[in-house]
């Protein structure tokens, strides 16, 4: 491994790093100045007047898109898969070594014969660094203190970004810096020193490279950048376990015999997670017309539910914001899903379907995308498909979140609600849906039933932020400004 180029200010780039934790409603404009740093090495480089200016940038292309959007009504599919940051960080980390062990352990000889590493390796790796940070915020009682807005219109001002102190810069540096032989030690006994190094191999920047871009830069496959031969520091640590499927899935991508499966590994870890539903029957893999099969039907008190499993994850073209790609990408993972389900309702009066077919309840059909896969139902002024059929879609990581919430019995009941339309509510993922459902729709305010009422008649929209699933410690005074009006 080569060491980061000579002659960086190191103290530039704490700092940048220390304004990254401290500013957690701020990741991708201040990723943007970390690559324009490491890029240009400008020691003088003001971290806040970047920010200004790369805001001002962005409502140029937001006042392009907000044209579009008047004109068509419908807000661009490419601007809502670029925003990769919110992505990462809305997976559930807890979940993630599930997901992995689940998807890719299996391939574990082929994934050693391919990078002559354990398959498990990386998964230690991240998992282990992250113990070990834990441990020195606990030496060092530190928080995770981030800044809290002191008003809306600083809330809103997203070209605004605060710098901590010294003393938290000083404190970030301690914890992010990390040695090859302390990280070695402690996962002594769980990865050899050869899996620890290739495993940071596999995760890190290197500044040598002659093509070095800015737009080759992405922090979610190289969280880690090397300072010298036994030292490198950690950039983004909320990508630190979260990036870890796409990590994966980037690698296995490579392996021949993880392409030739085509996703029937996914799929069964997909069946095994359906059974946590209070369903009144399911059955898996159900024939139908000679030659088709419907990956899962569940049944319900009031309803039957026709499940489609893709393991198609967006690529990251399709992240990034490339058109042709997304396009690509959806009629693998979703237009393909949705034909097959309404196919499958279609033939309810043949014999193989008949069972369900005659049976006076509603039917639907509930399509389980890649867990990495960002918000795409009826539910946006984004049109990611188009069909009368009852149709709910929704990621594994939302999916595992909300099976274990203390409602989850209510399965239906959400579902039901969550189908209909129009769809007022406007949240970013399903667990923000759950929280408005049950956390204000559900409760015995009539005032909340009779504005959502009101908003499905005038055809107005409500932008939902669930308190339970997301920390909104950001918010300070803001939060308690609005309790107060």
């Amino acid at each position: 491994m080569s060491k980061a180029e000579p002659g960086i200010d190191y103290s530039k780039l704490y700092e940048i790093l220390a304004m990254i934790q401290y500013n957690s409603e701020r990741l991708k404009p201040l990723e943007d100045v970390l690559r324009k740093f490491l890029i240009s090495k400008e020691e003088e480089l003001e971290v806040a007047s970047e920010v200004r200016k790369g805001y001002a940038k962005s409502r140029k292309e937001l006042t392009t898109e907000s044209k579009s959007f008047q004109k068509t009504g419908i807000v661009s599919k490419s601007y809502w898969f670029r925003q990769k940051t919110l992505l990462l960080t809305n997976i559930p980390a807890q979940y993630v070594p599930e997901y992995i062990v689940a998807k890719y352990f299996p391939f574990s000889e082929d994934f050693k014969a391919k990078y002559h590493l354990r398959v498990e390796a990386l998964l230690y790796f991240t998992n282990g660094v992250m113990n070990y940070l834990n441990f020195k915020k606990n030496n060092l009682m530190f928080n995770d203190e981030i800044y809290q807005f002191s008003s809306k219109k600083e809330y809103a001002d997203l070209g605004f970004v605060a710098r901590p102190t010294e003393d938290y810069i000083d404190v970030w540096k301690n914890i992010s810096t990390l040695s090859l032989t302390e990280v070695e030690r402690i996962l002594s006994g769980i990865l050899s020193p050869w899996e620890v190094k290739k495993s940071l191999e596999m995760l890190l920047l290197d500044l040598q490279e002659q093509k070095l871009k800015s737009d080759n830069i992405d922090f979610a496959f190289t969280p880690f950048l090397r300072l010298d031969e036994d030292t490198f520091v950690l950039m983004v640590e909320s990508y630190l376990m979260r990036s870890l499927p796409s990590i994966y899935e980037s690698l296995l991508k490579k392996v021949k015999v993880y392409r030739d499966i085509k996703g029937k590994t996914y799929e069964q870890f997909v069946q095994e997670t359906l059974k946590s539903l209070p369903f009144t029957g399911l059955t898996f893999n159900v024939p139908y017309g000679g030659q088709f099969e419907v990956d899962a039907v569940c049944e319900f008190s009031d309803s039957i539910w026709f499940i489609e499993v893709t393991s198609h994850p967006p690529s990251l073209e399709a992240l990034k914001g490339d058109p042709v790609k997304i396009e690509d990408d959806l009629d693998k993972a979703l237009n393909k899903c949705l034909k097959q389900g309404e196919r499958c309702i279609s033939q309810l009066k043949t014999d193989d379907l008949r069972y369900w077919g005659r049976k006076n309840k509603i039917k639907g059909v509930c399509i389980v995308v890649d867990g990495v896969y960002p918000q795409l139902n009826m539910n946006t002024s984004i049109k990611f498909f188009d069909t009368e059929t009852r149709t709910y879609l929704i990621n594994w990581f939302d999916l595992r979140t909300l099976l274990e919430q203390p409602e989850f019995l209510r399965f239906e009941e959400f579902l039901l609600w969550r189908t209909q339309q129009p769809m007022p509510i406007v949240s970013f993922d399903e667990k923000d849906y759950w929280g408005y459902y049950f956390d204000r729709y559900a409760t015995s305010d009539p005032k909340i039933r009779d504005g959502y009422q009101l908003m499905k008649e005038k055809d107005l929209k409500l932008i939902y932020i669930s308190h339970r699933f997301t920390d909104k410690r950001y918010l300070g005074e803001v939060e308690k400004s609005s309790k107060r009006s």
